[in-house]
C-alpha cells in the first residue's frame, strides 16, 4: 500500500497530510474510524480551509 489514508484519493474532506500519513483508528461516538478529521493534531488544519 502506498502512504496515507488509502481513502484519501476519493475523499471529498482530504486536506494537505492525507497522502502521506496514515490515520490511527480513532472511537467516534462508538464507531471506529480512520481518519485525520478526528486526530486533535490535525484537526486545526483540516477545518483552515472551511
Amino acid at each position: 500500500m502506498p502512504p496515507g489514508c488509502r481513502f484519501e484519493p476519493r475523499c471529498p474532506m482530504r486536506f494537505a497530510p492525507c497522502p502521506t500519513v496514515e490515520p490511527q483508528l480513532y472511537d467516534v461516538q462508538g464507531v471506529q474510524a480512520r481518519c485525520l478529521l478526528h486526530d486533535p493534531a490535525y484537526r486545526d488544519q483540516a477545518t483552515a480551509g472551511v
